[in-house]
C-alpha cells in the first residue's frame, strides 16, 4: 500500500537513498525554462518559418501552456504543503490562545528523477506539437490569400507571358490498366483547361500481346478538341523490354521537346483547372516542380469515405505543414507539374520499389529544383 512512484523510479535505477532521487526543482528555474520555451516557439514558428504569424503563435502557445496547467493542477503533483495549523491536543496547548493565521500554501515541485523525465517528454512533445501546428495554421491562411493559386484568366494573360508549351506522360501497365486507359486518355485531352494545344504520350508495357493494342494503335496521331478549344495532339508509345513505371517514363521523356512536362497515372482524372493552377503556381514560385493533391472520385462505401477523409487532411494540411518546416515538398508519381529542363536532367531507377521518392531524393541532393506542394491542383484517382 506504501509503494508509490518514487520508490518505483528507485527500484528501477537502483538507488537506495532517497536524498539521490529527490532534487527539487526551484520555481525560477521552472520559469526559466517556460520562458525558453516560448521564445524558441517564437523563433521557429515566426522568424524561421515566415508563413506564420505572431497571432497564431501566441493563440498556440496559450492553448499549450493552459493544457499544462490544468494537467498539472489535476495531477498528484499540483497539491500544496499546508504548514501545521497548530490545533489539537498536545504539550502547551492553550485552548485559550487565539487562532493561527492559515498557512500560505506553497507548491510542491518535488518530483523524482523518473517522473521529472517523463515530464519533460510531455512537455517536448507539446512543444513539438507546437512548432508543427504554427506553420500548420500560417501555411493555411496564406494559402487562401495566396494569388498564384487562382486559375488563369483573360486579364491575367493580358500581359503578354508566352504560355508554356506543354506535354503530357500517361505510364500504363498492362493488362492490369487496360480497361481504364482510354477513358483517362480522353479525359486529360478534352477536359482540362489550358490556353494552348497540348500533346499527350501513352507510353505502357505489357507481356503479352492485347486485344486493346490495336485500339491504341488506331487511335495513335488523333487529335482532340480541349475545353478550351484548342487542339490536343495523342502518341501511343509502346516501350518494348519495360517492365516498370521508370521503364516507361525514360522512353517517354525522351520524346519530349517542350518546356513542362505533367505526369498521371492511367487512373488519374484531373479536376479541369488543375492544370492551369499547377502552371500558374509554377510561374510564381519559380519551382522546378509543382505536387498537386488527389483525392478518391468513386466512394462506394465507408470505409472510401473514410480513406477518403484522411487524403484530405495529407495534402491540405500535413503535406503544407511539411513544407513550411522543411522548405520542400516532394514528387508524389503523379499530378504533378514537371519544368522539363529539370526532369529530364536525370532518369528514373526502375531497380527501386518507389521511383518517385527516390527521384525526389536525388532532386533535392543535387539541387536540381524546388518542388513545392499545392494541393488546390487535384486529381482523382480510383
Amino acid at each position: 500500500a506504501g509503494f508509490n512512484h518514487q520508490q518505483a523510479a528507485m527500484h528501477i535505477l537502483g538507488i537506495n537513498e532517497v536524498a539521490e532521487l529527490d532534487q527539487p526543482a526551484t520555481k525560477g528555474e521552472l520559469l526559466l525554462l517556460a520562458a525558453a520555451t516560448v521564445i524558441a516557439s517564437l523563433f521557429f514558428s515566426c522568424w524561421q518559418f515566415k508563413c506564420a504569424s505572431v497571432t497564431s503563435t501566441v493563440v498556440m502557445i496559450a492553448v499549450v501552456a493552459t493544457q499544462c496547467t490544468v494537467s498539472w493542477l489535476l495531477s498528484p503533483y499540483g497539491k500544496t504543503n499546508d504548514a501545521e495549523s497548530g490545533s489539537g491536543g498536545g504539550v502547551g496547548f492553550d485552548p485559550g490562545a487565539p487562532s493561527p493565521p492559515p498557512p500560505v500554501p506553497e507548491w510542491d515541485w518535488q518530483m523524482g528523477v523518473t517522473q521529472w523525465i517523463v515530464f519533460v517528454m510531455v512537455g517536448l512533445c507539446n512543444v513539438a506539437g507546437t512548432v508543427a501546428a504554427v506553420p500548420a495554421v500560417g501555411a493555411f491562411v496564406k494559402r487562401l490569400l495566396d494569388p498564384s493559386l487562382q486559375p488563369w484568366s483573360d486579364s491575367e494573360l493580358d500581359d503578354d507571358l508566352p504560355v508554356p508549351s506543354l506535354t503530357v506522360l500517361l505510364p500504363c501497365y498492362m493488362p492490369n490498366e487496360q480497361t481504364i486507359v482510354e477513358s483517362t486518355i480522353e479525359h486529360v485531352l478534352t477536359q482540362l483547361h489550358y490556353p494552348r494545344g497540348y500533346s499527350l504520350i501513352c507510353c505502357y508495357n505489357t507481356p503479352r500481346p492485347l486485344e486493346i493494342e490495336t485500339r491504341l494503335a488506331d487511335l495513335d496521331g488523333e487529335s482532340y478538341v480541349g475545353a478550351d478549344g484548342y487542339l490536343n495532339s495523342l502518341r501511343i508509345l509502346k516501350v518494348e523490354g519495360s517492365t516498370s513505371k521508370a521503364h516507361n517514363l525514360n522512353a517517354a521523356l525522351s520524346l519530349v521537346d517542350t518546356e513542362h512536362v505533367v505526369i498521371y497515372d492511367a487512373d488519374h482524372h484531373p479536376d479541369p483547372k488543375s492544370l492551369s493552377i499547377m502552371t500558374s503556381y509554377m510561374r510564381a514560385h519559380k519551382c522546378a516542380c509543382v505536387q498537386g493533391s488527389t483525392y478518391l472520385r468513386s466512394i462506394p462505401n465507408l470505409m472510401a469515405l473514410l480513406i477518403n477523409a484522411e487524403f484530405f487532411i495529407t495534402h491540405f494540411i500535413v503535406f503544407p505543414a511539411q513544407q513550411a518546416v522543411t522548405q520542400t515538398g516532394f514528387f508524389g508519381g503523379s499530378n504533378a507539374l514537371w519544368d522539363s529542363a529539370s526532369l529530364k536532367r536525370q532518369a528514373f531507377r526502375h531497380d527501386v520499389q518507389t521511383e518517385d521518392i527516390e527521384y525526389s531524393a536525388r532532386v533535392l541532393l543535387r539541387g536540381s529544383g524546388k518542388i513545392r506542394f499545392c494541393p488546390e491542383a487535384r486529381s482523382g484517382e480510383l
